[in-house]
């Protein structure tokens, strides 16, 4: 989400992400949008900017819940599970927490993401 968007991100159930280099309002996941490593056609590798960017990973991270999850996670649960502990910065996206949240909720050992 841009800083004035308001489609789609005002629609209820839409998580919203944004650039983690720069103030965010709040309710929005904060994620690296310059100068991210992504795939090109061709079989190419680039680095892209941008809001998009960061849409795309947090829509992969809400599939790795998702998949992790034993029974359907709504988008209230997901965006709890994704929420920052109280003593992390504001709008932090901690994956390893969340998978962690999940497994304790679910009686799982969890998984665990490596952070590169």
């Amino acid at each position: 989400a841009g800083p004035d968007a308001a489609f789609p991100a005002a629609i209820p159930g839409v998580l919203v992400a944004g650039g983690s280099e720069r103030a965010l309002p709040r309710g929005t996941f904060a994620l690296p949008s310059e100068h991210v490593l992504t795939l090109r056609p061709s079989a190419q590798y680039d680095f892209e900017s941008g809001s998009s960017v960061a849409a795309a990973e947090l829509t992969g991270v809400v599939a790795l819940l998702i998949s992790a999850a034993p029974t359907h996670l709504g988008t209230p649960a997901i965006a709890t599970l994704l929420s920052a502990p109280a003593d992390e910065p504001p709008h932090a996206l901690d994956v390893n927490g969340a998978l962690a949240r999940l497994a304790a909720s679910s009686g799982g050992a969890g998984a665990r993401v490596a952070a590169h």
